[in-house]
């Protein structure tokens, strides 16, 4: 009874706060993306309960979270842009979308070339399938969008740790600029070069007499509200 509870870790996935070791993961920044929520969806080969897995949609033995669980209305067109990762034979495969990058990642180490290629296409092929669900650019880029919290962005979209906020309030007062709501300009520039998701942006005249916006970027991280 003293050692109740106390056996070695399932020989599973990260089970325990183990990790599989090698892995290899492709990355492709995919700035469209950062309309979305932040999601994965992955294949672990554990036991999952009823009601967790993606069957419904056509993917059989993966998950998804942890912003998009599955009764919800986006799960679906996910699922169905995820299909190319049903095609990976791997014992764990997890996809990820966040802050404009995806990740494809699955065990062991991959030296072959035609198992590399597969592993690539497939991570575009499901970035390629997710882009075409966002919406094109919308707005113009002369015109001041919705203002800072006048609008929330879908469940799942990071948003900047509430102590940002006072800062760029104070930036825009000394600037005589106006605060807009950062999610807009995924949708007024899908294609922003720039890494990360936009945290703060100011519109309104530049230094020099040009309209634009001053935007703050983060990559992620402790700096980042994980609720939206």
């Amino acid at each position: 009874m003293l050692n109740l509870g106390s056996g070695d870790p399932e020989d599973a996935p990260f089970a325990g706060n183990a990790v599989w070791i090698p892995i290899t993961t492709v990355h492709l920044r995919v700035p469209e993306l950062n309309q979305l929520p932040t999601f994965w969806i992955r294949k672990d080969g554990a036991m999952l309960l009823g009601g967790r897995t993606l069957d419904r949609y056509g993917l059989p033995s993966f998950r998804i979270g942890p912003s998009l669980k599955v009764d919800d209305p986006y799960a679906g067109a996910v699922a169905s842009a995820s299909q190319p990762l049903a095609g990976r034979n791997d014992a764990y495969v997890r996809f990820q979308v966040k802050y404009g990058v995806v990740a494809l990642t699955v065990n062991g180490y991959r030296v072959d070339d035609q198992d590399l290629k597969h592993l690539i296409n497939t991570a575009a092929h499901v970035a390629h399938n997710l882009v075409a669900s966002t919406q094109p650019a919308a707005g113009e880029f002369a015109a001041f969008g919705p203002a800072a919290g006048s609008q929330r962005p879908p469940e799942g979209v990071p948003l900047p740790h509430p102590g940002h906020n006072p800062a760029y309030a104070t930036a825009a007062g000394n600037l005589g600029m106006l605060q807009e709501n950062p999610h807009y300009l995924a949708h007024l520039l899908p294609r922003c070069p720039i890494p990360g998701i936009a945290s703060g942006v100011l519109f309104g005249t530049l230094p020099g007499g040009t309209v634009g916006r001053m935007v703050w970027f983060e990559h992620g991280g402790a700096a980042w509200s994980r609720l939206s």
